[in-house]
């Protein structure tokens, strides 16, 4: 019996939705380089902000 599941097609994801990564801004390489000195929990949640809005978001 031949299923119409396969070969599935898979759609085109539209480049709209999901944007090329074109690499990280500046602020977040400063905030990297300044997370490698004061690598703990109490800098990273004072600055948290900072890293969804230059690494976790142009992911």
């Amino acid at each position: 019996m031949k299923s119409d599941w396969f070969p599935m097609k898979v759609p085109e994801i539209d480049i709209l939705v999901f944007p090329p990564f074109e690499g990280f801004p500046r602020e977040a390489i400063s905030f990297l380089r300044r997370l490698k000195r004061n690598n703990n929990r109490r800098w990273f949640n004072n600055h948290k902000v900072e890293y969804i809005l230059f690494v976790k978001q142009p992911m």
